[in-house]
């Protein structure tokens, strides 16, 4: 064993919380004040201060980049002692305690807070701290289990979550939050009608909208609070919808079903999503090459000639190219045709959620959960028959889901009846792209002209509404 006494003690400081609201240090900078008291007090020098704020050590996932390097740090054999408010700012797992007394073995490390103090070599002092760990472990396993129990009772009562930031769009209290509500409300109807999160987050970040905490929005953040169903008023657990919330909602349940198919939630029910485009052109990843079936992509022609869409399969044969003005201008007039038919919205009205898919969908949902709770009271009832009548439920669960999610085409149509062809050009590009998906579909054939647009190789058919769209990728066939 290094006799570590004979010599100036190389201590470290350790502090941590596990919560620090909006990235507060004044909790772990009163740990660190505290620390190097004890320091001073015991005639050690300070050679670090590691601090992990805003860290959990009870989660085994957890990350704590500053425990890795002290941890580091003993094992070189560079500090004899650690420092540390109290026990559970230090650790809060048994294996984190191994891990420590591996690296610390025969290295005489002290441990010391202001109420206690461990030599690591010392057989009972390292019992007594496997004795203490063990204790702030299944503190943390009932502060887990009751915090879990407390969660199921909210939701199932219909209770706003507790804890945490407060949720964009309400107030702590749970009231709405008029202007977060009105910002919300506005970029989900501009998903709806087309245009991609990547814009309208750009459009955010350029007024200065904020997250709760005050930081820049993520892409990742704004499409997670885009599709959290608490701004439908519905109440979840581990992920599942137990029933309707007891708070105000900021849109309709039929409107949040058709955004989390804009958005890509509900992408696992009707087969692989397509993220929604960025492109700047109209018919990239929607024309298609009805000889090979792959989407038109663009050409960039050489020498000042005009740009082009062209089929994006390297190994087809015929590699059409239609020049894009040409076709962007041809389609447009059909897309106008489209919506000037009265035909179309009447299929539009008619396709309207009437409240039935809505009712349907809570009604099934409550089923769910009475099933489950059935079984956990049930002495008879097998897991294979609750299985069974879960899947028959889920099945139904997603046709009403289904239905629901027809109602991307209205909100992608919305105010669009007669358009000119300069409100046409006005539109942002992934509306007008999302207007083209939701009303035809676009095939390109060979060309029996050798100069020209010839109109008569693109086919342009009606499409049907009521498709399940899915970032704009239909999944039904395309009626004629």
């Amino acid at each position: 064993m290094v006799d570590v006494y004979k010599r100036r003690i190389r201590a470290v400081i350790y502090c941590r919380i596990s919560l620090a609201m909006h990235g507060d240090t004044v909790k772990v900078k009163r740990q660190e004040k505290i620390c190097r008291k004890l320091a001073a007090r015991l005639g050690w020098d300070v050679v670090f201060v590691f601090c992990d704020n805003n860290k959990s050590a009870w989660k085994r996932n957890r990350s704590r980049p500053d425990w890795d390097a002290m941890l580091a740090m003993v094992e070189r054999g560079e500090v004899d002692a650690i420092i540390f408010y109290h026990g559970d700012r230090l650790i809060r797992q048994p294996w984190d305690l191994e891990i420590l007394l591996n690296l610390a073995d025969g290295k005489g490390l002290r441990l010391a807070s202001p109420t206690t103090s461990r030599n690591l070599d010392d057989a009972d002092d390292r019992y007594r701290l496997r004795q203490d760990v063990a204790k702030a472990c299944n503190e943390s396993d009932t502060i887990s289990r009751r915090t879990r129990d407390a969660h199921a009772d909210r939701a199932a009562k219909g209770k706003m979550k507790k804890g945490g930031y407060r949720p964009f769009g309400y107030k702590r209290s749970g009231k709405i939050h008029d202007e977060e509500a009105a910002e919300y409300r506005a970029a989900a109807a501009r998903v709806l009608a087309g245009e991609s999160k990547t814009s309208i987050l750009r459009d955010w970040t350029r007024r200065g909208i904020l997250t709760t905490p005050g930081n820049a929005w993520t892409l990742k953040a704004f499409g997670k609070m885009l599709r959290n169903p608490r701004y439908a008023a519905l109440s979840v657990y581990k992920g599942e919808v137990v029933g309707k919330g007891k708070w105000k909602p900021l849109i309709e349940r039929e409107t949040w079903e058709a955004l989390q198919t804009a958005c890509g939630a509900r992408a696992e029910q009707f087969g692989p999503a397509v993220p929604v485009s960025a492109s700047k052109y109209l018919l990239t990843g929607i024309a298609v090459h009805r000889a090979c079936g792959s989407t038109v992509g663009v050409f960039h022609g050489a020498g000042g000639k005009p740009l082009s869409y062209r089929c994006s399969n390297l190994e087809c044969e015929q590699r059409v190219r239609r020049n894009m003005e040409n076709l962007d201008a041809f389609v447009s007039g059909a897309v106008l045709t489209r919506l000037a038919d009265p035909r179309l919205w009447a299929e539009l009205a008619a396709n309207r959620s009437d409240g039935s898919a809505v009712a349907e969908l809570e009604a099934l949902e409550k089923r769910r959960q009475e099933a489950q709770e059935e079984f956990a009271e049930s002495d008879t009832m097998s897991p294979l028959e609750l299985s069974a009548v879960l899947r028959r439920l889920d099945e139904r669960i997603a046709a009403a889901r289904s239905r629901l999610a027809s109602q991307r085409a209205v909100h992608v149509l919305d105010g669009c009846q007669n358009m000119s062809r300069e409100q046409w050009a006005a539109l942002p590009i992934n509306r007008r792209r999302a207007i083209v998906r939701a009303t035809v579909t676009v095939e390109l054939l060979p060309s029996r002209r050798g100069r020209g647009f010839d109109s008569s190789s693109v086919v342009i058919e009606r499409k049907p509404l009521g498709l399940r769209l899915v970032l704009g990728t239909e999944k039904a066939a395309v009626g004629k």
